[in-house]
């Protein structure tokens, strides 16, 4: 049990020390912030992937994702690498301000699972950027998926 909380609080742990502020600029008397790689749930404006628009932004997404990964992930490779029992996957991405899927991370028992995985998120489509004090920023989402 204590196996498998650890790497759910990592991730949790991430996910809260992911905002990095990256520099202050000074114009005269005022002070701005550039904020890089806002954790998803946080940011102000949720990025918008296409179907997500007049929806609740974060279970949409959830639901998208899980879909993605229910529909497209080679759930045969478990069977292949002769893994056992169920299998977590950890994966964190970043949404550009562009929308582009980028700076792909993924922890999972076996490097092939790590191919699949990013594979798999890659099929992403375009969302439109998330927005924080009316500024398009880069945002970090976070996922896990379970290979049963």
């Amino acid at each position: 049990m204590k196996k498998q909380l650890f790497p759910l609080l990592f991730i949790f742990s991430l996910s809260i020390y992911a905002q990095e502020v990256e520099e202050i600029y000074e114009a005269s008397d005022e002070k701005y912030e550039i904020l890089e790689n806002i954790p998803f749930r946080i940011v102000a404006q949720k990025p918008v992937f296409p179907g997500c628009e007049e929806e609740d932004k974060i279970k949409c997404t959830h639901k998208l994702i899980k879909n993605l990964f229910d529909n497209n992930f080679n759930k045969e490779l478990k069977t292949e690498l002769n893994l056992e029992n169920t299998q977590n996957i950890f994966a964190q991405f970043t949404i550009d301000t562009s929308g582009n899927i980028v700076n792909i991370q993924v922890r999972s028992p076996h490097q092939k699972i790590d191919i699949e995985t990013k594979r798999v998120i890659k099929l992403l489509p375009v969302a439109t950027p998330g927005k924080q004090d009316n500024k398009e920023v880069t945002v970090k989402y976070t996922l896990q998926y379970s290979l049963n």
